[in-house]
C-alpha cells in the first residue's frame, strides 16, 4: 500500500489563532530573507533538507518555515500584481470565463445576491498583526514553545493529474510534503489527502474541501452562499479571485488573463484562491498603512512639531542671532510673515497703508517681515535700484506674486535677468520707439474719433452718449498700440469694434486679484492651466484674453520661430519683439522656448497697457476737474503747433509727470537683494542722526505710493500741481525728478519706459487740442481717483465707478 502524501502550507491568517504563541526570539535580518530566498529558488523544493537549512540559518525548523511563508507569500504579492497589470492591458477585451456548470451558477448567484465589492466593504475585519512584517523580529527559539512537527522532504512522487503540458510555476503558497503520507497529484485529487497548516493548526481533506472550508469560516467576506457543499469549479473560483483583486469589476477576465500567460498553472488555483480569500487586505496594504499613519494621535503630533518649529523659528528671527534684529518695526512683523498675510490676503492689499504707519512710528527704515526692509527715504533709491556692475536680485517672496517668474520681469537672478533683458531693451531703445511715433499718432487719432462719436448724451442712459469710464478707452488706445508694436499686429479694440468691449482691462484686474494670494501659496499659480479647458464658458473678455494669451501668442511664437529657421523672415518686414528674440545670437536657445516667449510677450502687454492708460486716466480727471490747468496747457499747445516734445512744452512735460506721481505706476513694493555688498544706511529720524548695515543677502525695497507722497520732496503731495517739476526759468527741476519712481530705477527699471512715455505724450496733445473741451465728468469725484488698495498695480475702493465722462 502506497505511503500516505502530507501537504503543509504555511499561511497568515487575518483572524485569531487560538493559543498560539510566536516562538522566541533569534536573530534574523533582511540579509538573511535574501540568502534563504536564493536558496529557494535555485533549487527543487523537494530537495531541501529543512533540518539541514534550520541548523546554518541558527534557528529552528518551525520558523523557518515561518520565513519560507513570508517569502512566499511576498512571491505571491508580486505575481497578484502582475496578475493586475495583465488585467488592465486586456480590460477592454476581455470577457468573464464560461460558467460550465450549476455549481459556478450557484456561486455566481451569490457573487450577484451579496455583491463582491460591496460586501466586501460591508464585512471588512480588521487587519491580523502579521500583515505587516518588520525588517528583523525578534522571535524567541528556546524550543519552549510547541509549533509545527519536523517536516522532511523526500524525494518528489509521479507527475500529478494536471494537464500533461502545463509548466511548473512556484506556487503562491508552497507546498510542503512529509514523510508519511504516498503520492499524490498535484492538484489534490486521488485517493491521497492533503492538510494546510498554520503555525498551530492542520486541516485534512481535498484542498477543494479546505478552500470550501475556509469560505465557510470568511463567509462573511465572500458571502453565506459560498458554502462548503459548492463544487468549487474554475469559473466560481475566478470570480471569487476577481472580486477580492478588481472589487468584481473584471469577473473571470483576471484569471483567464493569467492562465493565458501561464503565469500560474490551474492545478494551483485553489491554494491560490484561498490565500486570497484569507489575506485579502493584504491587497490594500498601502491603504491601510496610510490609514493606520492619518490617525488622529499622529496628527495631533505632527502638528504640535509642526507648530514647535515655527514657534521656535519666530523665537530666532526675533533674536539678537538674527542679522535684521537691529532694524526697527513691529516685533510681530519681525518673528512672522502673519501681519503681511492679514493685511494682503485677509483685507485686500492693504499692507503698504500699514507700513506707511510704520514709518511714522519707527523711521526711514522699518522691518516689515522676517527678511525684509522697507524704506521711505528717497535719497537712499540709488543704493537700493542700482546700476552698473552692483548686482541686485529679486526676493522670491516678491516674485512669487506673478506668474511670470520665467521673463524678463520675474527673473529673480541678477546675471540671468541681465541676459534676458538684453534683447528686449533693445527693441524698447528711444531710437526704436522714435520710428513708432507716426503709428502712434494714428492710434490718437483713432482714439479721439471715436471719443468724438460718443458726443450727444446727457450720460445717464444707454446710447453714444451715455456716460462711459475714460480709462477702459484708454486701455483700448495702450492695448492697440503694445500688441501692434511688440506683436506686429494690433489687437483691434480702437478700429476693430463699434464700443470698448471687450478689451484686457477687466481680465488683467481680474487676474491681478490673485496677486497676493499667489505671494504666499505660488503652486496656486498652476491652476491658470485650467482657464484653457474653460474658455468657451468664461465671460467675453476673459475669453477674449485667455485665448489671445495662452493660445494665439504661443501659436505666433511657434510660426515666427518656423519663419527664422526657414529663413523666411523678411529683412524689411518691421521688427517683432519674438523676430528680435529668436535672432539675437546671444541669448541661449533654451531662452527661446514658447512657453517662456509667451510669458515675455505677456510681461510686455501687461506692462504696457494698465499702467500708461491709469496715467492718462488721471491726467483727464485733473484737467476736467481743474478747468484753469486744462487752459493753461491748450494754450501752450496751440503755441507750439506741431512741436510736440516735453522738451520744447515744458508744462505739458509738467502735466505728463505730475499723472505718472499720482498713477503710482506699480504700487506694489519692489525690492532688491544686494547678493555681494552690504548697504548702509545714513540719515535722519526724529532730528537724530540714523545709521543701519543692511547684510547682504536681505531684501530692501521701496513703494511709490508712499515715496510719492513724501513732503520733503512734494509739498502738498496729494494735490495735482504741475508746476512743482518746474522752476522761475520754466526749467526742470533735477531735485524734484529725483523722487519719480513710476517706472522704478536702476538696471531693472521699466523696459517700456519710452514708449510708454511717447503714448503718454501724443494722446495728451490729441485729447487736449481736441476732445477734452467738450468733455466733462459725470458723477465722479477725488473719492473715486485716490489710492485705496494694492493688487500689484493701484486699486481704488470698491464702490467706485470709475473716471466716468460724458462728452456734449
Amino acid at each position: 500500500m502506497e505511503s500516505e502524501t502530507n501537504y503543509t502550507v504555511f499561511i497568515r491568517l487575518p483572524f485569531p489563532r487560538g493559543d498560539f504563541v510566536d516562538p522566541p526570539p533569534v536573530k534574523w535580518d533582511s540579509s538573511k530573507d535574501e540568502a534563504l530566498w536564493k536558496i529557494l529558488s535555485g533549487v527543487a523544493k523537494t530537495e531541501i533538507d529543512w533540518n539541514e537549512l534550520a541548523a546554518r540559518f541558527e534557528v529552528t525548523v518551525d520558523f523557518l518555515l515561518q520565513q519560507v511563508t513570508y517569502l512566499t507569500e511576498r512571491h505571491a504579492s508580486q505575481v497578484r500584481a502582475q496578475m493586475r497589470k495583465v488585467t488592465a492591458a486586456a480590460r477592454s477585451s476581455a470577457a468573464p470565463s464560461p460558467v460550465p456548470g450549476s455549481e459556478s451558477a450557484a456561486a455566481m448567484e451569490a457573487m450577484r445576491r451579496t455583491g463582491s465589492a460591496q460586501g466586501l466593504r460591508s464585512h471588512a475585519r480588521a487587519l491580523s498583526s502579521l500583515s505587516i512584517r518588520k525588517d528583523s523580529p525578534l522571535l524567541r527559539n528556546d524550543g519552549s514553545v510547541p509549533g509545527t512537527p519536523k517536516i522532511t522532504t523526500p524525494a518528489p512522487d509521479s507527475a500529478g493529474a494536471g494537464d500533461a503540458d502545463d509548466e511548473e510555476a512556484e506556487p503562491a503558497f508552497l507546498p510542503f510534503k512529509s514523510s508519511s503520507g504516498h503520492g499524490a497529484d498535484d492538484h489534490g485529487g486521488g485517493d491521497g489527502s492533503a492538510h494546510y497548516t498554520d503555525p498551530s493548526a492542520t486541516l485534512r481533506g481535498d484542498p477543494r474541501d479546505f478552500a470550501a472550508n475556509a469560505a465557510r469560516r470568511l463567509q462573511n467576506v465572500t458571502g453565506p452562499d459560498f458554502s462548503q457543499d459548492a463544487s468549487v469549479t474554475q469559473s466560481a473560483l475566478e470570480e471569487a479571485l476577481a472580486s477580492k483583486m478588481q472589487g468584481g469589476n473584471t469577473i473571470g477576465s483576471t484569471i483567464s488573463n493569467v492562465f493565458r500567460s501561464r503565469v500560474l498553472p490551474k492545478r494551483n488555483l485553489e491554494t491560490v484562491v484561498m490565500t486570497e480569500i484569507m489575506s485579502s487586505e493584504l491587497l490594500d496594504g498601502s491603504a491601510w498603512t496610510i490609514s493606520k499613519l492619518l490617525t488622529a494621535h499622529n496628527i495631533g503630533l505632527l502638528s504640535l512639531a509642526w507648530l514647535a518649529y515655527h514657534f521656535l523659528k519666530a523665537l530666532y528671527n526675533v533674536s539678537p542671532l538674527h542679522p535684521l534684529s537691529h532694524i526697527p518695526g513691529p516685533k510681530l512683523a519681525a518673528a512672522t510673515y502673519l501681519p503681511e498675510f492679514y493685511y494682503d490676503v485677509i483685507k485686500f492689499g492693504r499692507y503698504t497703508s500699514e507700513i506707511r504707519d510704520m514709518h511714522k512710528k519707527y523711521g526711514p527704515l522699518v522691518r516689515i517681515n522676517p527678511n525684509e526692509i522697507h524704506c521711505n527715504d528717497i535719497n537712499f533709491s540709488d543704493e537700493i535700484y542700482a546700476v552698473g556692475g552692483r548686482k541686485r536680485d529679486k526676493p522670491a517672496h516678491q516674485v512669487n506674486g506673478t506668474a511670470l517668474i520665467v521673463a524678463e520681469f520675474g527673473t529673480i537672478d541678477h546675471d540671468l535677468h541681465r541676459q534676458r533683458r538684453a534683447p528686449v531693451a533693445k527693441f524698447f531703445s528711444r531710437s526704436n520707439v522714435a520710428k513708432l511715433e507716426a503709428e502712434i499718432k494714428e492710434h490718437v487719432q483713432t482714439l479721439c474719433d471715436k471719443l468724438l462719436r460718443q458726443a450727444g448724451g446727457s450720460g445717464s442712459g444707454g446710447g453714444s452718449g451715455a456716460a462711459f469710464d475714460i480709462k477702459t478707452a484708454y486701455s483700448c488706445y495702450t492695448a492697440d498700440v503694445i500688441s501692434g508694436y511688440a506683436f506686429g499686429q494690433s489687437f483691434g479694440f480702437l478700429g476693430g469694434q463699434e464700443g470698448w468691449r471687450p478689451n484686457f482691462r477687466d481680465p488683467t484686474e481680474a487676474l491681478l486679484q490673485s496677486t497676493h494670494v499667489f505671494r504666499f501659496f505660488p503652486f496656486l499659480k498652476d491652476l491658470d492651466r485650467l482657464a484653457v479647458w474653460l474658455v468657451d464658458y468664461l465671460p467675453e473678455d476673459i475669453a477674449l484674453f485667455v485665448r489671445t494669451m495662452q493660445i494665439d501668442l504661443p501659436a505666433q511664437i511657434n510660426r515666427t520661430r518656423a519663419d527664422v529657421e526657414a529663413g523666411m523672415l523678411q529683412a524689411n518686414r518691421r521688427p517683432t519683439i519674438f523676430g528680435s528674440l529668436f535672432l539675437d545670437e546671444e541669448l541661449q536657445s533654451k531662452e527661446k522656448g514658447t512657453k517662456r516667449l509667451a510669458a515675455e510677450g505677456f510681461a510686455v502687454v501687461g506692462a504696457g497697457t494698465e499702467t500708461t492708460a491709469s496715467a492718462l486716466a488721471i491726467i483727464t480727471f485733473h484737467l476736467l476737474s481743474k478747468p484753469e490747468l486744462l487752459a493753461k496747457l491748450k494754450a501752450e499747445l496751440e503755441a507750439y503747433g506741431d512741436a510736440n516734445t516735453s522738451e520744447k512744452m515744458p508744462y505739458l512735460g509738467a502735466v505728463v509727470q505730475e499723472g505718472l506721481r499720482l498713477s503710482y505706476g506699480v504700487a506694489a513694493r519692489t525690492a532688491r537683494i544686494a547678493t555681494e555688498e552690504d548697504l548702509v544706511y545714513r540719515g535722519e529720524w526724529d532730528k537724530r542722526p540714523v545709521e543701519h548695515v543692511i547684510p547682504r543677502g536681505y531684501a530692501v525695497g521701496m513703494s511709490t505710493v508712499i515715496t510719492h507722497h513724501d513732503e520733503t520732496v512734494f509739498p502738498d503731495s496729494h494735490a495735482f500741481i504741475p508746476e512743482r517739476w518746474l522752476d522761475e526759468k520754466n526749467q526742470r527741476r533735477k531735485e524734484v525728478e529725483k523722487g519719480m519712481m513710476a517706472f522704478s530705477k536702476g538696471s531693472r527699471a521699466c523696459l517700456a519706459m519710452n514708449l510708454a512715455l511717447c503714448e503718454i505724450h501724443f494722446a495728451v496733445v490729441g485729447l487736449v487740442l481736441r476732445v477734452l473741451p467738450q468733455m466733462s465728468l459725470f458723477e465722479t469725484t477725488e473719492e473715486d481717483v485716490v489710492y485705496d488698495h494694492d493688487m500689484f498695480i493701484p486699486m481704488t475702493k470698491a464702490s467706485s465707478k470709475g473716471i466716468r465722462v460724458v462728452i456734449s
